[in-house]
């Protein structure tokens, strides 16, 4: 009977939304901010007025007290801490603190950068609070391809970084590391080099995802490519030793209504979201929504409202994506893997 309650109590939260806290907290602390120029970033997608909007918000950015405040104020079931970017979150001042104050609530600390400025002192911070994850976004596995993707030439210095970052943790066996890869047209090709520069690197894990569907046109897959791309991840797969999530972007390229060029919803019929039944995403000027795509949606700020308040004011979000409701923004943005819905 172990494990019952515990059960019991995920599938009602998954599926009906209603109870308790998030067990997740997203930190965008930077908002805007990045040194990087990616073509498939969403920052590169907005019109000119909302990008004028971004750059004022930076204005009225949260400062590393509030941030410290909310970390006190956090509800007992949060139990992970996610440092994000909207930009690059490395580019906060006051990141090493925020890194060492989520370890001392005992949270589970996760780093999503770019890795340009994941310097020794930031590995070295990061070991000595014993932070759990850190993950790169390379997406290329040439210094060419690199400079097209990334908008920048900062190949050696992110792979001298993420050399670094391994080689001072051998002391101390924390921060798994990955590195992230986005397929897209100019970087397909190299799919099998990202891999094999990962290994050689002696990185933990590879990950390997899609583009969000507003992207630019000119930068999705063609047919050809994408046709040639499961060719390629499929004999990947069996050749690589590190760890990586092959399998699961073979199948999501084989359902998805968007990746596979087809436009049809059937894959969200048969569907719930699970994962905004336990994440809250806070930007840096403090507004939070209940899902990092949901940008339609009202927010509510962190400066008038406590976590527990703005996780009850979305239960009816919640509630709805449980029951397999999605928003049309779900069916027009989200890329994410969703949990079969459960026959009761």
């Amino acid at each position: 009977m172990f494990g019952v309650k515990t059960r019991i109590r995920r599938y009602l939260k998954n599926h009906y939304g209603l109870f308790d806290n998030p067990e997740t907290i997203r930190l965008n602390p930077v908002g805007f901010m990045c040194n990087h120029s990616c073509p498939m970033c969403w920052r590169n997608q907005l019109p000119p007025e909302e990008r004028m909007n971004c750059i004022k918000d930076e204005k009225n950015r949260l400062t590393i007290s509030e941030y410290l405040h909310l970390l006190q104020s956090l509800p007992r079931t949060v139990k992970n801490v996610d440092i994000v970017g909207g930009g690059e979150p490395l580019l906060f001042p006051e990141i090493s603190e925020l890194f060492k104050a989520i370890k001392k609530r005992g949270l589970c600390g996760r780093l999503i950068t770019n890795g340009t400025f994941l310097n020794n002192k930031i590995a070295t911070d990061l070991i000595n609070f014993s932070w759990d994850m850190v993950r790169i976004s390379f997406h290329a596995g040439s210094a060419e391809t690199y400079k097209k993707v990334n908008g920048v030439d900062d190949y050696k210095r992110v792979v001298n970084n993420i050399r670094s970052l391994l080689l001072a943790r051998k002391t101390k066996q924390v921060s798994k590391v990955s590195m992230l890869f986005v397929i897209q047209r100019q970087n397909a090709k190299e799919v099998r080099d990202f891999a094999l520069l990962a290994e050689r690197l002696g990185v933990d894990e590879i990950e390997y995802d899609t583009l969000i569907p507003f992207t630019p046109k000119n930068i999705l897959l063609t047919a050809v490519q994408r046709t040639k791309l499961i060719q390629d991840l499929t004999e990947l797969e069996k050749q690589l030793s590190v760890k990586n999530n092959i399998p699961h972007m073979l199948y999501m390229f084989s359902v998805h209504p968007v990746w596979n060029n087809e436009i049809k919803r059937n894959y969200f019929k048969d569907k719930y979201c699970q994962i905004a039944q336990s994440e809250l995403f806070i930007n840096s000027n403090g507004n939070i929504i209940p899902c990092c795509l949901a940008w339609e949606i009202k927010s509510k700020n962190i400066r008038s409202y406590s976590i527990s308040k703005i996780w009850r004011y979305y239960r009816p979000f919640r509630r709805n994506l449980a029951d397999g409701k999605f928003s049309p923004f779900c069916l027009k943005y989200c890329n994410y893997k969703l949990e079969k819905k459960r026959t009761k």
